[in-house]
């Protein structure tokens, strides 16, 4: 199917009943970015049903392609990654003695936490066999 023929507002709320099914939490500003293209889709729509969305955001597209690309930003997130790397590698030494340390004192704890909503499902069922019980004692005898 051309890419002119799907329509965005479509194409996108599969994408948020995506990212709702799998809880991934996207940046504030790309959820507004895409509701405000639904908008505008909707809107451009009911001006002209034959205006292509995609056509006229392919060149900002490209512009923002190229920008992601430009030299001097890729520097600048390479420095950033090297500076924390190094970081990371100056405080190993010390994270590892506390570690190696707890481990030697016999206070190493691993704390393991449960689902969030594995309380909740405990009482449900609790409450669930509760009211079967219940009415199965209070049957009337079939005899």
């Amino acid at each position: 199917m051309p890419l002119k023929d799907i329509p965005l507002r479509k194409a996108i709320g599969e994408g948020f009943a995506l990212i709702r099914k799998h809880h991934i939490h996207p940046p504030a500003e790309f959820t507004l970015m895409l509701k405000a293209l639904m908008t505008i889709e909707a809107f451009a729509l009911s001006l002209d049903p034959e205006f292509d969305v995609l056509g006229h955001l392919r060149p900002y597209a490209a512009k923002f392609k190229l920008r992601q690309m430009d030299p001097r930003r890729v520097m600048g997130e390479v420095r950033r990654t090297f500076r924390d790397a190094l970081e990371l590698a100056a405080r190993m030494p010390e994270d590892i003695s506390a570690i190696l340390g707890k481990f030697r004192r016999g206070a190493f704890q691993l704390r393991v936490h449960a689902h969030e909503h594995l309380d909740n499902l405990a009482q449900m069922l609790d409450k669930s066999s509760n009211r079967i019980s219940f009415a199965l004692i209070n049957l009337p005898p079939c005899w």
